[in-house]
Parts: C-alpha cells; structure tokens; sequence
C-alpha cells in the first residue's frame, strides 16, 4: 500500500535550504519516494498543484520537475478544502494540510521550515531535510 504525504508548499522554495545543493539532495529524495512508495495530497480540489505548476522567483529550479512527474506517474490524489478560506501563504497551506490530516489521516506532512510555520512541535510534521530519518522511512 502507498503512503500519503501532505507537502507544505515551502518544500520547493529555495529559502528552505541552506544551499541549491541541499535543495537537489532532499527534492531528488522526495521524488524517489513518490515514483516508489507514495502519493501526494492535492489539497484544495487541486489548487495546491496548481499553485506549484506556476513559474515563481521562489521555487527551487527542481520543483517544475517534481510536479511534472506526480502528474505524469498519477502521483497526487485530489482532496476537498476543508477550510473556509484558500491558503494564500505557507503557513495556511499548513492548516489546510493539518485539517485535511483531521479527516483523512496522512503518513506524513513535510515542510521546508516547521519552525518559521509554527508546526515544529506537530507530531504529523516532518522538515524535509530529514525525510530519510523521519520514522515512516525506518
């Protein structure tokens, strides 16, 4: 069976990471595990898919790759909007993945900055820099 992931949108942004090189690390990383063993969560009856799909000063150089293949490969499940309101930044995107992990429970929601978010003490939350020692990959 495939896990589930809920991906905070920061993930891709270049600001998460201490260098380009560590952003190719972690997002080659994610896509492995997408190809392999899991889907993702399209939050928002697919906005949030979209919102990664446009071209932005802030995503990584490999975000455009990694979207094109969970299209490709039938990566991203399409999931309702459990908040009134459209998340508009980072942080709100966190409330919509944590109120959709309420409802339909995740193996795991990644984030570039937990702390700079506010989730760093959720349990559901895993920073993607240390996705290959989160417990799901034990």
């Amino acid at each position: 069976m495939l896990a589930e992931f809920g991906i905070i949108p920061d993930v891709f942004d270049r600001g998460s990471y201490s260098s380009p090189e560590l952003g190719e690390v972690c997002l080659a990383q994610l896509l492995e595990v997408c190809r392999e063993e899991a889907v993702v969560r399209d939050f928002c009856n697919g906005r949030w898919s979209e919102v990664l799909a446009q071209p932005a000063e802030r995503w990584h150089t490999a975000t455009k790759e990694v979207i094109e293949i969970l299209y490709k490969e039938r990566r991203l499940h399409r999931t309702a909007q459990y908040l009134p309101k459209m998340p508009e930044d980072d942080a709100e995107w966190y409330y919509e993945a944590s109120a959709s992990n309420e409802k339909m429970p995740l193996d795991m929601i990644l984030a570039g900055s937990p702390a700079s978010l506010g989730c760093a003490d959720d349990p559901a939350v895993t920073p993607i820099t240390k996705l290959n020692r989160s417990v799901w990959w034990q």
